[in-house]
C-alpha cells in the first residue's frame, strides 16, 4: 500500500494525508453541521476488493520495480496473497466528509 501512495503521489500528485484535514475546510468555508468519518474495507477472500487491488498492482508492478524496488517483493506476496481465499487485510480508508451551506437571510 505504501508504494501505491507513493506511485500515485509522483505520477498524479495524489496526497493521502489530505483527508485528514476534514472537517477543518468545510468549516473555514461557513458550512453549518459539517463532519467526517472514515469507512476502511476489508480485502480479500477473493472479494470484488481483491480484485481491484490485484489488478491495480499488477498494473503498478513494473513502476513499483523501477521506482521502488525494494518493495516488489512485499507487491509480489500481496498479489500471491489477495487469490487466497482465506486471506483478509484491510485496505486505504476512503474519507467521506460533509456540510451545508447556511440557508440565506434575504
Amino acid at each position: 500500500m505504501l508504494a501505491v501512495e507513493q506511485i500515485l503521489a509522483d505520477s498524479i500528485g495524489t496526497d493521502a494525508t489530505w483527508g485528514r484535514k476534514f472537517p477543518s475546510p468545510l468549516i473555514q468555508r461557513g458550512l453549518t453541521g459539517s463532519g467526517a468519518s472514515i469507512h476502511v474495507p476489508a480485502t480479500g477472500g477473493k472479494n470484488a476488493s481483491a480484485l481491484c487491488w490485484s489488478l491495480t498492482l499488477s498494473q503498478l508492478r513494473e513502476r513499483i520495480a523501477d521506482l521502488l524496488p525494494e518493495k516488489l517483493a512485499a507487491v509480489d506476496k500481496t498479489l500471491q496473497l489477495l487469490t487466497d481465499p482465506t486471506f483478509f487485510d484491510f485496505t486505504f480508508a476512503t474519507a467521506i466528509a460533509w456540510g451545508r451551506r447556511p440557508m440565506s437571510s434575504e
